[in-house]
Order: structure tokens, then C-alpha cells, then sequence
């Protein structure tokens, strides 16, 4: 019994990477269509007398450049290491460093918050990713392992969703138990 008591009050803590799919998605378009409009800006400014290799060297480097880009943008700015911590209250992530791409660096969510919990495996990499969806403020969270520790996101998965349905399970009796006392409440002023 102390031993599941100290499971609800304690706070279970995880290093795992966090990203928004949307953040990914935006940057992903955004950045590949501003340096091709970067290119296409210096190409058509190029004189007539302009030989075929200097042309095709500058579009060389610009795909070079729209690769690297992506990859540090991805790498350095997007996906960014994460604590987070679990209990029965909610889950509270803080991220590692800071990034222009999230103004929120310190998040927390009670569990009525927790909208969906799934994971996902990503056939490319080998790796499981964790979908969290919040309601309130609305937007998908994941978390993935950082480099090969995959037994860290596997702990993380097994308490979220210990958490997550023991919230599931318990709710339903609490909002029951709010409409009994109201309709109790409400006899109560009839007889009167």
C-alpha cells in the first residue's frame, strides 16, 4: 500500500526529444520554397553571358544548401530535448534549450487535458514516437527517444498510459457522482 502511495505522489522524470508536427510541417515547406526563390532570384538576375556550368553550380549549391539547412533546422531547432515529468496530477514537460520555433519552453496539463495517447512506430527509423493530443490549449505533442535510448520512451509510454487510464477510469465516477449531488440538491429545493 505505501508502495502505490508513493507511485501517486511521486513525480516519474523521462529525458526524451519533443516536436510539433506542425512546426516540422512548416518548416519543411517554408524552408525549401525560400531558397528556391532565393535561387531563382539570383539566376534570373545572371547576365546572358553567363556559361552552363556557372548555372548549374548555383543550383547545385542551393539544393546543397536547402539539405543542410533542413537537417540543422531539424536537428538543432525543431526537435529539442525534454524533461518530463509524470504523475497523478498531469504531465509537465520543459524543454532542454531554447528555440524560436516554441514560445513555450515550460508546459503543464492536468489529465483532464490529455485528449489521446498513442504510439506510433516509424518503419524509416526503427523507432516508436509517443502522440500526446491536449485539448486545452489545442495541439499535438511527441516525444521520441533520444538517440538509442529506446528503454527510456518505453518507460515514459508504460506511466503515461498508467496515468492517463486511471484518469480515464476514475473521471466517469467523479462526474456521476457531481450529477447525483445536483440532482439531490435539486429535490431538495423542490421540498421546500
Amino acid at each position: 500500500m505505501a508502495l502505490l502511495l508513493l507511485k501517486y505522489n511521486a513525480m516519474q522524470t523521462f529525458y526524451l526529444n519533443y516536436h510539433k508536427n506542425s512546426t516540422l510541417l512548416f518548416c519543411m515547406v517554408s524552408a525549401p520554397i525560400s531558397i528556391a526563390g532565393l535561387t531563382l532570384a539570383v539566376l534570373l538576375n545572371l547576365p546572358h553571358t553567363v556559361s552552363q556550368y556557372v548555372f548549374i553550380s548555383i543550383i547545385i549549391a542551393s539544393f546543397l544548401l536547402m539539405i543542410i539547412l533542413l537537417k540543422w533546422l531539424i536537428n538543432t531547432k525543431i526537435i529539442i530535448n525534454a524533461e518530463i515529468s509524470l504523475n497523478h496530477k498531469g504531465l509537465h514537460f520543459k524543454l532542454k534549450k531554447d528555440t524560436f520555433f516554441y514560445q513555450t519552453k515550460d508546459f503543464f496539463s492536468g489529465w483532464e487535458n490529455v485528449d489521446n495517447v498513442e504510439e506510433i512506430f516509424c518503419s524509416k527509423t526503427g523507432k516508436y514516437f509517443y502522440k500526446i493530443k491536449f485539448t486545452n490549449p489545442n495541439f499535438i505533442a511527441n516525444f521520441s527517444a533520444i538517440g538509442d535510448d529506446q528503454y527510456e520512451a518505453d518507460r515514459f509510454y508504460t506511466e503515461l498510459t498508467y496515468y492517463q487510464e486511471t484518469y480515464s477510469t476514475s473521471q466517469p465516477k467523479l462526474k456521476t457522482s457531481a450529477l447525483k449531488n445536483r440532482f439531490d440538491a435539486i429535490l431538495y429545493s423542490l421540498k421546500e
